[in-house]
């Protein structure tokens, strides 16, 4: 669960640097009561708070997902693994473990954090979780955007989610933006039913 193991990370990271919950809230400006949920899985952290808590102990992004069950090893045969695409690079990434444990999160954030392609596809895990946490995909889909605003897969998995939340506006307005980037695609899109206030 992706919970889960952004609290086996985050304990981690935090007792291998001898800090309390109270000295790192301190440190990032949260309550200690939030940051300790976030160690038991009780509350998934928007991307923003994942980054100014890996800020404060001194790790980046990927090193804060990487330190999750580091010493844990998963076997996966290879007709058993998780494949996904990365379109912009023609490669293709393997997850080597289980996705339960947050396998296929530490192999997207191995890549460059400066590149929108990564934090995509931290959206699609995002909206791929049991949970559908679609505030989290938008958030992920909006900052791949910003690092490339010419980002045309980007702009339509935003205007999925917007369409899967009821948010018929802005997931046209996103499809709009997805169509002058890229008129070739033949890519289906998600029907919107307006959600009601």
């Amino acid at each position: 669960m992706i919970e889960q193991t952004l609290g086996n990370s985050l304990r981690f990271l935090r007792e291998q640097q001898g800090i309390s919950l109270r000295a790192l809230a301190e440190r990032t400006d949260f309550s200690a009561s939030f940051l300790s949920q976030i160690e038991n899985g009780q509350c998934s952290p928007s991307i923003s708070s994942m980054e100014k808590i890996a800020n404060a102990l001194g790790v980046t992004l990927g090193q804060f997902f990487l330190s999750a069950n580091q010493q844990v090893v998963n076997i996966v045969r290879a007709s058993d693994r998780a494949h996904m695409a990365l379109d912009w690079s023609r490669a293709e990434i393997a997850s080597l473990g289980s996705l339960s444990n947050g396998s296929q999160f530490r192999a997207s954030m191995q890549l460059d954090p400066s590149m929108p392609e990564p934090v995509k596809a931290l959206g699609d895990l995002y909206v791929a979780s049991p949970r559908q946490l679609f505030d989290h995909a938008i958030e992920a889909y909006s900052r791949a955007i910003d690092l490339r605003p010419f980002y045309a897969d980007a702009h339509a998995r935003l205007g999925d989610v917007y369409a899967r939340k009821g948010l018929c506006a802005e997931s046209a307005k996103a499809y709009r933006r997805a169509g002058e980037l890229n008129p070739w695609s033949t890519r289906p899109l998600e029907p919107c039913t307006p959600s009601r206030p």
